[in-house]
């Protein structure tokens, strides 16, 4: 009699660890996980040119697990001290759930003096991080130069630290689902797209010379971009996507043969009429919403238009 009690209560035991097991592993299966992208983001004439288009403000961003910016956040970050704290408390920039491709904008007349913006966020403008099975690479792209040009030589080390990072992580990532890099300015250039889209007809500026380092001088698809492939065939989803968008196209995805994703998203509509030049695209404005689901290394995107997300 009490063996077959104690084999009862063994048997229940069992089933309750593997009923415990198998809820616990279809959570982590439907964890999922949202994240916004703004790129482009500043509003037109706004006072001492310090202000996110209006309509970003009437948005719950505390809804989203992290926040993805492609730089540009205001039209001069430095023109007024209140400006970048103004960016801080909009956007908390010093989370590590905000991750901060800066753009032209946002160093306007700083001749490559990032100290400011770096004693706001904590970090250095190019990082990398890892966040559920996302490694993260953000990207400074503001320092990219003409071959000719000669690096000042605290460009240079901004330059070369940060290949030597690109360097790093390409060479390590192993386990990660995905390696998403952030960037302002255009990175795909019309070979690697096989001459199927015009880069220039996309992104605001497209430079496909630029050298991205000093002491191995290169371009994108010189020095990085055959580290990409090489993470790609490890099993690595690799995206990269650009905030350097919205005055030509207001959304960009695109494949490479080889299953490199290019994206981008740009804000441009607050922009008044004067002055605007005959390839201005006035479609509505629209921004990346990205859904992750890490226990089946799922991540999904979708363009969704800029006015449908206000709060009305």
């Amino acid at each position: 009699m009490k063996k077959s009690f104690f084999k009862l209560v063994t048997v229940f035991v069992i089933a309750l660890f593997f009923q415990k097991c198998t809820s616990f592993f279809e959570k982590k299966e439907l964890e999922t996980f949202h994240y916004f992208f703004a790129g482009h983001c500043y509003q037109w004439n706004s006072l001492d040119w310090g202000r996110t288009d209006y309509r970003l403000e009437k948005i719950r961003l505390d809804t989203f697990d992290q926040i993805w910016l492609g730089g540009d956040l205001v039209e001069n970050l430095f023109h007024h001290p209140n400006n970048i704290e103004f960016v801080d408390s909009f956007f908390q920039i010093g989370k590590p759930t905000t991750h901060w491709a800066i753009g032209n904008h946002d160093v306007l007349d700083q001749k490559g003096d990032f100290s400011g913006i770096e004693k706001k966020t904590n970090r250095k403008t190019y990082h990398s991080s890892h966040q559920n099975g996302i490694t993260m690479l953000v990207l400074n792209t503001t320092e990219f130069s003409f071959p000719a040009y000669q690096n000042q030589p605290h460009e240079c080390e901004l330059l070369d630290n940060q290949f030597n990072l690109i360097k790093s992580v390409t060479d390590t990532i192993q386990a990660s689902s995905h390696l998403v890099i952030l960037h302002h300015h255009a990175l795909l250039t019309n070979e690697i797209a096989e001459q199927k889209i015009k880069v220039e007809e996309v992104f605001n500026v497209y430079t496909p010379d630029f050298n991205m380092a000093c002491e191995e001088r290169g371009t994108f698809l010189e020095l990085v971009y055959p580290r990409l492939l090489e993470v790609q065939k490890r099993g690595v989803q690799v995206i990269l996507i650009g905030g350097d968008i919205g005055l030509r196209v207001k959304e960009f995805d695109f494949k490479t043969k080889d299953g490199l994703s290019f994206l981008g998203a740009g804000l441009n509509n607050s922009a008044g009429t004067e002055h605007r030049p005959a390839y201005f695209n006035t479609a509505p404005d629209k921004v990346l919403i990205f859904k992750h689901q890490p226990g089946i290394r799922k991540l999904e995107w979708e363009f969704q238009l800029l006015d449908n997300m206000v709060e009305k």
